[in-house]
């Protein structure tokens, strides 16, 4: 050790504090961890570990590449240890680190292969977190995680959510992002992404639904924020025919094969069943499918809007083996 540099002795001091930590200490790289026998024993990595090589050129690689990586690892069978690893911030010792790392992270959100947003909004809060950024610089970092002209940016503004359901629920919660910063961020990723949508689509609606205003304390009703409705209204209107194929879904899960309602917001987008309706006749004139609707609607309608039913297959939905349903682009 003696003729080694200073650096050197330090990284490998470093090294061996992970491999061999003090009694009660166990590093997800430690040698006694219950995942790693095989590693330092067996001399082997089975086909789904993530070798640390590979993990740190993912991190390292620029943010146009990060996507087709992970694309990659998880095809060979390795996202489950990549999501482990990810979630793991013991070991990040620089800004630039933390970032590489939640930028894999929100691209594993967009994939729905990590959906814990209380474990990410847990480690944002995290005081290692913080004290890597200077004062007000973390909060533009996070904001730009929901920035559409962002290479990398969450595809769903569920985080939001959360952070907001948060502030509304407990009023000791504290987070770097204010509730009405946290609502405004979540209503600009809605305005801005139906500004650049050509149709309306899943993702539209994901977007308002994540729009929490407050929730009601008498019936735990979530409110959403007028200015998000606004302009989930306007674009339906701008494109009422793409709208169509999601105001109709099964009831049940799985499907029983029969049994639908109407998508459950559409009081609160038009303000009234009676409004919808007139959008339904006017939309028939030209649309063929909105007859359609319209029958169905009736059925509805007279069940007090709570279910219809029929046998005739609605074919802007697909139904898997297992009674699943998605909607058909």
């Amino acid at each position: 050790m003696d003729k080694l540099g200073e650096v050197d002795q330090r990284i490998i001091i470093e090294t061996l504090k992970i491999l061999f930590p003090k009694r009660g200490e166990l590093h997800e790289l430690s040698i006694r961890h219950k995942d790693n026998f095989h590693r330092y024993f067996g001399n082997v990595l089975f086909d789904s570990d993530l070798s640390e090589r590979d993990f740190n050129e993912l991190l390292l690689a620029d943010s146009a590449k990060k996507g087709e990586m992970v694309d990659s690892l998880i095809a060979e069978g390795k996202g489950d240890d990549l999501k482990v690893k990810v979630r793991n911030f013991d070991r990040y010792k620089s800004k630039e680190q933390f970032k590489n790392l939640i930028e894999v992270w929100v691209i594993l959100f967009n994939k729905n292969l990590d959906d814990s947003a209380e474990i990410f909004i847990l480690r944002l809060r995290e005081r290692k977190s913080i004290d890597f950024f200077e004062i007000g610089e973390y909060k533009s970092f996070i904001s730009q995680l929901f920035d559409l002209t962002q290479v990398i940016h969450f595809e769903n503004t569920f985080v939001l959510r959360e952070i907001i359901r948060h502030y509304i629920q407990d009023s000791k919660f504290e987070f770097e992002l204010s509730k009405e910063e946290a609502q405004a961020l979540a209503l600009k990723s809605l305005v801005d992404y139906a500004n650049g949508c050509t149709e309306i689509d899943e993702r539209a609606f994901r977007l308002f639904y994540n729009c929490y205003q407050d929730i009601d304390k008498s019936t735990s009703r979530v409110i959403l924020m007028p200015e998000a409705n606004k302009v989930i209204l306007e674009k339906i209107k701008e494109k009422p025919k793409s709208f169509l194929k999601f105001i109709i879904r099964p009831q049940f899960r799985p499907h029983d094969g029969e049994t639908y309602v109407f998508e459950p917001f559409i009081p609160r987008y038009f303000g009234s069943y009676e409004k919808f309706e007139e959008f339904l006749k006017d939309l028939s004139k030209t649309e063929p499918d909105a007859k359609i609707i319209i029958k169905f609607f009736t059925d509805f309608s007279k069940n007090n809007f709570q279910s219809f039913t029929t046998k005739e297959t609605i074919k802007w939905l697909r139904i898997d083996e297992n009674g699943n349903a998605t909607f058909v682009e």
